[in-house]
């Protein structure tokens, strides 16, 4: 309601794709007794999906690993802390499911490996129950993908939404929690590109910052703020990280025919940047800003 009486007050000025909150029962209840499918809206305010939150936070020391925590713990965590999850399987499963068979996109939280496979498991049971060939259902963060992850992940053909905001900003918390070595799995974006998993990128704002250049110099340079090691074998070039913000972006949400690109006949929405990202030192991306935003063809900004 909020963004529908702000388009007819003329004060929204950027486009909006909703993933409606799986904690609300009721609102998920109503949307699928209406009706409303991935899709239902227009270019301004649209509905993507519903998402759920099933697993945690690795900066927490609360997200779902099979290998404890090092490290320093916090007041009250056990000696063996291996994580939460926040949903019992049968009950996810089924809210999945329902989901799923309504047309709508689902996003599952799943951050450690163990929260990963948690959310695989309901959408392997859902695709099981009701099989559907370009179904982008997605795993949300998804950030430590090993191996036995990436094989689920490819043979489902589930999105990798890669919380790439959290490898700038949490970085550091991310290595004192797991360790360096569990680094090697960490938003693996050079294994996942390698092995046509496609993984779009984002901030989780307001956990982090908006800002993609932070997140595109962290998966181009894989070090954090301090400069923190994220492990150089798995950066990407500058231009798989942009399509991971852009091109991958759209696609994982089904709006790649009129977004993610400058193409004839796609939306005139678009950022002006006061440098070029391909011919600065990698070191500098994260210094990128932006000179002017035009969104349908208008500015809506300039530096």
């Amino acid at each position: 309601i909020a963004y529908q009486k702000m388009r007819e007050n003329d004060v929204l000025k950027l486009r909006v794709g909703l993933l409606a909150s799986g904690r609300e029962d009721e609102l998920i209840d109503g949307i699928i007794r209406s009706g409303w499918r991935t899709g239902f809206g227009d270019e301004w305010v649209r509905l993507t999906g519903v998402e759920w939150c099933p697993d945690c936070s690795t900066s927490g020391r609360t997200a779902a690993y099979y290998d404890p925590y090092v490290g320093e713990k916090v007041l009250g965590e056990p000696d063996d802390n291996r994580g939460m999850l926040l949903y019992e399987a049968g009950d996810f499963n089924e809210r999945v499911l329902r989901a799923h068979k309504a047309g709508l996109l689902v996003g599952a939280d799943g951050v450690g490996d163990r929260g990963i496979d948690f959310a695989l498991d309901a959408i392997e049971a859902a695709l099981a129950a009701h099989p559907a060939s370009d179904h982008r259902m997605r795993v949300e963060h998804c950030c430590h993908v090993t191996p036995p992850v990436l094989s689920r992940l490819r043979a489902l053909s589930v999105v990798n939404s890669s919380a790439t905001g959290f490898m700038w900003e949490l970085g550091d918390a991310y290595i004192a929690n797991r360790g360096q070595g569990a680094m090697r799995h960490m938003w693996p974006h050079r294994t996942l590109i390698d092995a046509g998993i496609p993984a779009p990128a984002h901030s989780d704002f307001a956990v982090c910052t908006m800002n993609p250049w932070t997140a595109i110099h962290a998966m181009v340079n894989r070090e954090t703020d301090t400069g923190g090691d994220l492990d150089r074998t798995e950066a990407i070039t500058v231009a798989e990280a942009i399509r991971a913000y852009t091109l991958l972006g759209a696609w994982s949400g089904r709006e790649e025919a009129s977004k993610g690109s400058l193409e004839i006949g796609k939306l005139a929405d678009l950022a002006v940047l006061d440098r070029d990202p391909f011919t600065i030192a990698p070191r500098g991306l994260k210094d990128v800003r932006t000179a002017m935003t035009l969104v349908g063809g208008e500015v809506r900004y300039a530096a």
